[in-house]
């Protein structure tokens, strides 16, 4: 009874103050939410507008936040009435990072019973140097913790696994993406200095280079219009081509990188970036903001970092997408429309119309106008079927990027296709004179070249007059067969499009391949099996195989070098008979060259003959040694090692030694390089190193070469670096000869690239 009397007594009580609030449960909000956030610089100034929206008469208060003063925060209105209001706050000037809680408060009685109840909606007001909210992301990502090579390359973003997709909001959905832009792990010279680390939580990164692009796609954004995206960043300028590989780094500015957002899926959308250096280092944060356009209703962006121009490499890591900001509405980039030869200025979107397409390969296509030709680069992953066909007309918008030394177009759009008629092309035949000045300036142009070609990992050819300069056909399509040309003197037409680097100073002569046809009239020929060591007592004789062309005529056959008199050839229809004339009776092995030359005299190929010194006494001592696992106590299985290390394997000292950057790891192999990297093999008492067998393993470059050196860095003989093609059976033998007693040597590397270990055999006499 007496609850029910102070029931009404309560009701009847404030029935004459009621606010005008239509009879209902009150409510309001700020930007159409019960929170909102803004964002403002240090500077100061007036902030972006909050709607207000209110059932009633509404009031407001400021509160500063951990000793702020709330005086220094003016809103333009700090009441108002039913309806929608507009409201912005001036800040004053601040000297450190501050920020303020705003309530709007309104009132009415609840329906039905009459209780008076208040409801308020916040404004969170942050002014930072840094333009970051402080509170929580709505979107987060680290790049995870560990990222492992795929054989020798690190994954590009769309293969690797380990992103973690963090956030206030379920970002589950995410996907990553982009051309030519990897995860990795980075040398110590790359890590955050201690007063960077609140801000850079370390590798792995995502790395991009001039013609790279990075996408983040589908990110869940909610309800939300307005927006902060933040960002680490590391520009490397240069990096030294030989050991130690010392990085120089530079600053990150607006125009080190372009940060565009794509709020429906249409158009990529410019928004510029501001960058703060964090701390003695140098890393950056950079920070965009932006508001979706009013047109646009969407739960999901997506945003990309592309048009690179810092220098050598730039590294990305920690984003973070926040509610609230001080940016403006996003708008679309308008492209320039004009022809081929108006494409002048790298990260700027052009539009070509009317162009026609002469040329193909698995990466995209090279268009033709009036005024000239440009390669349209649609990724190393581009789909065959979204390929136009030679002869097709073609209008194409994309962003120009500097490769090579030459402009292309990037992430293009195939605007239009329709049927054309494919252009007579006549080539410009390289030379020996003409080589340099078009390496040195590139421009698409469509040439003729001839060399000896080389299928492996890359397609390359050595040309036939002397020349700094490789001959590269640029990921060739199925049709060319160009890979069954190995060994062979070709005729190579294509475009030549660049000079083969990002840092355009490269040196590979680089063609998009049209025709790949054998050269009859160049004198070509090798050999297509190699000579194995002939035993130091009654050695047997062995064939060896080859190949040669009509224009080699009758091939004749040569043996020189200093013991050339211990070795034998004996010519027969596409083979050679080779021996050693009698038992090896001296104290080192016996070496000779098997030279091949065509019938003008010109040398098509040559290999080394071999014959083991005899043993000096007991029997040989064979280390067999098993990377695959069981590794010592240690040894680095995660990260890579790069300081120089010992391990005990089968009960012998193995020494590693990184070229000051890439290090080495065991991880159900041994992984080490690049150039000048080398593991040192053990030392034996009273034996000398004569044979070693290492077994690599499949997806291993193709591209690597091993010798075996001295601990100076000197090739032994029959420790000539050969390149590792990783075929089966992935096994490289080297016959050693005049090798030292108690003396270690080293498995060396001696190219860009790393070298794999399954297995070793080691034979000491």
């Amino acid at each position: 009874m007496f609850l029910s009397a102070l029931a009404v007594a309560a009701f009847t009580g404030c029935s004459d103050d009621d606010p005008d609030d239509g009879g209902g449960m009150p409510s309001i909000t700020v930007n159409g939410q019960g929170t909102t956030t803004l964002s403002i610089g240090l500077a100061g100034g007036t902030t972006e507008a909050v709607t207000i929206e209110s059932s009633g008469d509404w009031t407001m208060t400021v509160t500063g936040e951990n000793g702020a003063d709330a005086s220094a925060c003016t809103p333009s209105l700090s009441s108002g009435s039913k309806g929608t209001t507009t409201v912005t706050f001036d800040l004053t000037e601040a000297a450190t990072a501050r920020s303020y809680t705003v309530k709007v408060t309104t009132s009415g009685t609840i329906p039905g019973i009459g209780v008076a109840t208040d409801v308020s909606a916040t404004i969170k007001i942050e002014q930072t140097d840094s333009y970051v909210p402080t509170t929580a992301a709505l979107y987060s990502e680290n790049c995870g913790t560990t990222v492992e090579k795929d054989g020798t390359y690190w994954p590009y973003v769309d293969k690797f696994t380990g992103w973690t997709r963090g956030g206030t909001l379920d970002q589950s959905g995410v996907t990553y993406g982009g051309n030519s832009a990897s995860v990795r792990n980075s040398g110590k010279d790359y890590d955050p200095t201690d007063d960077e680390k609140a801000e850079v939580s370390g590798y792995p990164y995502a790395y991009m280079n001039s013609t790279a692009n990075f996408d983040i796609n589908d990110i869940n954004v909610g309800t939300n219009t307005n927006f902060t995206f933040t960002f680490t960043a590391l520009n490397t300028v240069s990096t030294l081509q030989a050991s130690p590989y010392t990085p120089t780094f530079g600053d990150v500015t607006a125009s080190t990188l372009k940060f565009s957002v794509n709020p429906d899926g249409s158009a990529w959308m410019p928004v510029e970036i501001t960058t703060k250096k964090l701390g003695t280092g140098s890393w950056y944060l950079c920070t965009a903001m932006f508001k979706l356009p009013a047109s646009v209703s969407t739960d999901k962006i997506s945003v990309r970092f592309d048009s690179y121009t810092g220098g050598a490499s730039l590294r990305l890591d920690d984003f973070k997408l926040y509610e609230g900001g001080d940016g403006t509405e996003l708008t679309p980039e308008v492209p320039t429309q004009g022809t081929i030869s108006q494409v002048t200025e790298s990260g700027a979107t052009y539009t070509i119309e009317g162009a026609t397409v002469v040329g193909t390969y698995k990466q995209g296509f090279v268009m033709q106008d009036k005024t000239g030709a440009i390669l349209v680069y649609m990724g190393y992953d581009a789909v065959a079927s979204q390929i136009p066909a030679e002869g097709s007309t073609v209008s194409v918008s994309g962003k120009a990027s500097m490769y090579g030394g030459a402009l292309q177009l990037a992430e293009p759009t195939i605007l239009s296709t329709a049927a054309g008629t494919m252009p007579t092309l006549t080539p410009t035949e390289v030379t020996a004179e003409n080589i340099a000045g078009m390496m040195t300036a590139p421009k698409v142009t469509y040439v003729k070249m001839t060399g000896t070609l080389s299928a492996g990992e890359f397609i390359n050819l050595k040309f036939l007059f002397e020349s700094e300069y490789t001959g590269s056909i640029s990921a060739p399509n199925d049709d060319l067969n160009a890979s069954s040309f190995d060994g062979k003197v070709v005729d190579v037409e294509g475009w030549f499009v660049n000079n083969g680097s990002a840092k355009n100073t490269g040196t590979y002569f680089t063609v998009v391949a049209r025709k790949v046809t054998e050269n009859a009239s160049v004198a070509s020929g090798s050999f297509t099996t190699q000579p194995e060591t002939f035993a130091a007592t009654d050695p047997k004789a062995q064939t060896l195989n080859y190949e040669a062309n009509d224009a080699a005529g009758t091939v004749t056959f040569e043996i020189t070098g200093a013991n050339a008199d211990k070795f034998s050839v004996t010519p027969k229809t596409g083979s050679v008979e080779v021996s050693a004339k009698g038992n090896n009776t001296g104290d080192t092995a016996y070496t000779a060259t098997l030279v091949m030359k065509a019938a003008n005299g010109t040398v098509l190929d040559q290999v080394t003959l071999m014959q083991t010194a005899p043993s000096t006494g007991g029997d040989p001592t064979v280390i067999s040694v098993d990377f695959t696992g069981n590794y010592p106590s240690g040894a680095p299985t995660s990260d890579y090692e790069t300081e120089t290390k010992t391990f005990n394997f089968s009960g012998y000292d193995f020494t590693f030694v990184s070229d000051g950057s890439n290090g080495y790891k065991f991880i159900n192999y041994l992984i080490f390089g690049k150039n000048g990297a080398y593991v040192q093999l053990p030392a034996v008492a009273g034996k000398a190193l004569t044979k070693i067998v290492a077994v690599s393993r499949k997806g291993a470059s193709g591209s690597v070469m091993v010798g075996i050196a001295d601990v100076n860095g000197n090739f032994v003989s029959g420790g000539t670096p050969i390149k590792w093609e990783q075929t089966d059976p992935y096994t490289y033998t080297y016959n050693l000869s005049d090798t030292a007693v108690n003396t270690p040597y080293c498995i060396r590397v001696n190219s860009s690239h790393n070298a794999q270990i399954t297995t070793l055999e080691l034979t000491y006499e």
